[in-house]
């Protein structure tokens, strides 16, 4: 069998201890779109946003757990990366890592990245390639 199929990664999973919270965070603050809710707008289950799903945490459930075995963080390509990180600030959103300009002289392109946490302390990144 020759035949190749389509694949793509659809959505990143992540559950976190205040729904309403994240939500804000993740379309408010980083803008990313709905894409669909399931459950009420008053009390919903599950939020798709664009690349991912937020849901809510179990009640009894005091921490937040994210294996740092396998899960490194979640990283977004944006335009004008240090606009997102002024906006940001503004935002209160501490970075881990404010700014690097990464080079790679002989691939002829570079990447300019920043670090910071969401509200459940979940690693998120931004990116920006460039060619050279």
């Amino acid at each position: 069998m020759n035949e190749s199929f389509y694949i793509s990664t659809n959505h990143i999973s992540i559950r976190v201890k205040d729904l309403k919270k994240s939500f804000h965070f993740y379309h408010k603050v980083l803008q990313l779109p709905i894409v669909r809710i399931i459950g009420s707008k008053d009390k919903p289950k599950l939020i798709f946003l664009k690349g991912l799903e937020l849901s809510q945490m179990e009640p009894n459930n005091d921490v937040c757990h994210h294996s740092r075995d396998f899960f490194s963080h979640i990283g977004f390509e944006v335009e004008k990366i240090e606009e997102w990180i002024e906006r940001l600030e503004m935002e209160g959103v501490q970075f881990t890592t404010r700014f690097k300009d990464i080079k790679f002289e002989k691939k002829k392109f570079a990447v300019k990245v920043s670090f910071f946490l969401d509200p459940d302390g979940i690693p998120l990144e931004l990116v920006e390639w460039r060619e050279l």
